[in-house]
């Protein structure tokens, strides 16, 4: 019953899946990148 219409629904919907995805991965890698950033120069101003 509700099983059959949930995954009916996640196939008709795969291309915003994969979008939405995609921007998920996207906005992490952007956090990673900026963490790296603030850390590096937190260490720069601590050795200043």
């Amino acid at each position: 019953g509700r099983k059959g219409d949930l995954s009916q629904k996640q196939t008709s919907m795969t291309p915003q899946n994969r979008r939405v995805t995609q921007n998920v991965t996207n906005c992490t890698r952007q956090k990673m990148k900026w963490n790296k950033i603030l850390k590096s120069v937190e260490l720069e101003n601590i050795f200043q």
